[in-house]
């Protein structure tokens, strides 16, 4: 399903409107725009002409709409190279109705000419007129309902007017006489026919879509490629939950510059394909059962998105990760009680998803409530998501990356509830691209470590694995090198990062917690390239190559595996400190 399909702004549309008898403010046309923004992955389009004829009625639209022509998000169509072209063209072709269009004769306001038009070389109203000729030539056409509801007087004048008046405009008030705009059968079934074939001409021209749901225009809904992903009514809904267009105001005054701030945001992008993957849901759940009408599913939307309050989250970055975390929260409950919404989600976001997902594992409190609180500072407000067994804290996104957290309920690494099986239960559930560990250790060179300097896997080897022979053991594991691209983005921040001692290389794990210096000196002696030990990563490097996971242990040392008990808390607490102020400095200065 193409979602990159650009959207025709369709609303715009004065004979549009003027055919249904659609009365818009200027506040319904700018939630329709800020919807439509929304909504597309590409860019939204109408013509210019279109734009400056909605600009005295839909002013603050407009110059919305200017604004966001600047940065690329809106483009506007012509086929004129120049606004005195473009002006010239359209006194010529809209001399018979002069005062319907005085902003071509009256009022020529040059400023509002956009900055880098979309050249056409087709002419819209040669187009139409052929289009016209070919609906009243043909029997077979893709429209035939349109001819049956029309009077045969009508279809007369249309007949004649296309090749006789071929100097004008195609609209109502070339085609109906001013008694015949009294009967609304008659301007409505006319004004379909010429806004239908106007917008399937636009709809057509870059391979677009249009927002559908909107009120007394849906009959042009047909038109849409994904009608229900493009429902106007459901995607308002999910908006207002997590009060979007509220954020714009400011005073009652729509703020322009903080929309192009959020949708300029790298984190927008981001939003919008979990909307997207969302809206995919709720249609699996209504191709699947009658009983999911518009109604029901707007009872599942607010019920599972939890509405969220603006004052606090001025900026742009930090609304947006909250509202993603909301609404990715909701689509969290979702997966778990529907499975029909869960297979179109997942679909999605494994189709769209650029955000990289990385995973932070901590096992002891202090570990878990020290790198909780380090995230809290950047701005992050986590979620928690039960997933089975096991909880999951959703920080958002951190420079374009999305943050887990999860503490492990046991230490070491083969207890039920120790990192092996609460890592490999995640990574099915979660599907994240890095795992980090994060936590505390003993060091293994007294003589040039000091407490909490940081030491970070460049291979990890279980020390516990090997075979007993008479006063000897024969050592059967392997040293296991850390994923690439972890080891390249943090070897890398520790160039730069000079808040304490970084040191890569062998971190030996195993299930004994030491507080012996014979233990101690005998793994050095065993293990003589090792830098610290701790009890939890031979589990996570175990759980991630299963599943080819990419991984990587940082911990901080806070004793030295005997002698632990003077300065233990202080020491832990400048340990785990020291580590996540690295984890955060890495994941805010490097790219995932």
């Amino acid at each position: 399903m193409n979602k990159k399909r650009p959207i025709y702004l369709h609303f715009l549309d004065r004979e549009l409107k003027r055919a249904e008898n659609a009365n818009y403010d200027d506040n319904s046309i700018l939630e329709a725009i800020i919807t439509s923004i929304f909504t597309s992955f590409s860019y939204c389009y109408s013509s210019v002409s279109i734009v400056i004829e909605s600009s005295e009625l839909f002013p603050i639209s407009t110059d919305l709409i200017f604004e966001l022509e600047k940065f690329g998000f809106i483009r506007l169509i012509t086929n004129e190279h120049s606004f005195e072209e473009f002006i010239d063209a359209r006194r010529s072709i809209y001399s018979f109705k002069a005062d319907r269009y005085p902003m071509y004769f009256d009022k020529v306001l040059n400023d509002l000419w956009p900055r880098k038009p979309l050249l056409t070389n087709s002419s819209t109203t040669r187009i139409l007129r052929n289009n016209l000729g070919d609906f009243l030539d043909k029997e077979n056409n893709d429209f035939p309902f349109l001819k049956d509801l029309l009077p045969k007087t009508i279809l007369n004048t249309i007949n004649t007017k296309i090749y006789k008046e071929r100097d004008k405009a195609i609209t109502l008030d070339l085609f109906l006489k001013p008694e015949q705009f009294k009967i609304d059968s008659i301007r409505r079934k006319t004004g379909r026919l010429i806004s239908y074939l106007y917008t399937k001409r636009y709809i057509d021209l870059y391979g677009g879509d249009i927002l559908c749901g909107l009120p007394n225009i849906t009959f042009y809904d047909q038109l849409s490629v994904n009608p229900f992903l493009n429902n106007s009514y459901l995607i308002r809904t999910i908006l207002h939950q997590l009060s979007v267009p509220k954020y714009f105001y400011q005073n009652q005054t729509f703020q322009k510059e903080r929309f192009i701030q959020v949708v300029s945001n790298s984190i927008f992008r981001i939003f919008q394909i979990e909307l997207f993957a969302f809206l995919s849901g709720l249609k699996g759940l209504n191709e699947s059962d009658k009983q999911y009408n518009i109604g029901r599913l707007y009872s599942i939307i607010v019920s599972n998105i939890q509405p969220i309050h603006i004052s606090n989250y001025k900026k742009p970055e930090v609304f947006l990760s909250i509202i993603y975390g909301n609404l990715y929260k909701a689509s969290a409950k979702l997966c778990n009680n529907e499975p029909l919404f869960l297979s179109e989600y997942k679909m999605i976001k494994n189709n769209l998803n650029v955000t990289k997902k990385i995973l932070i594992v901590t096992t002891t409190a202090i570990e878990a409530r020290t790198t909780i609180t380090a995230l809290k500072q950047q701005g992050l407000k986590p979620i928690t998501i039960s997933y089975d067994k096991n909880t999951i804290w959703n920080f958002g996104l951190l420079n374009g990356a999305e943050i887990f957290l999860i503490k492990l309920s046991e230490m070491g690494s083969i207890k039920p509830s120790s990192s092996q099986l609460s890592i490999y239960d995640v990574i099915k559930s979660l599907d994240p691209d890095f795992v980090i560990m994060v936590g505390i250790a003993f060091g293994l060179r007294k003589w040039k470590q000091s407490i909490g300097d940081i030491i970070v896997s460049r291979e990890l080897q279980n020390y516990e694995s090997q075979k007993k022979i008479e006063d000897d053991a024969i050592f059967r594991s392997h040293k296991i090198p850390s994923g690439a691209t972890l080891l390249d983005r943090f070897d890398n921040s520790s160039l730069i990062y000079n808040r304490s001692n970084v040191e890569f290389g062998l971190i030996i794990s195993g299930e004994v917690l030491s507080d012996s210096k014979s233990f101690v000196d005998e793994l050095r002696s065993n293990f003589p390239e090792a830098i610290g030990a701790e009890m939890e990563g031979t589990g996570l490097q175990a759980s991630c190559h299963r599943d080819k996971k990419e991984w990587i242990l940082i911990k901080g040392i806070c004793d030295w595996g005997f002698d632990k008990s003077k300065n233990k808390t202080a020491n832990q607490s400048k340990a785990i400190k020291n580590v996540t102020d690295y984890l955060i400095f890495t994941l805010k200065n490097f790219e995932f």
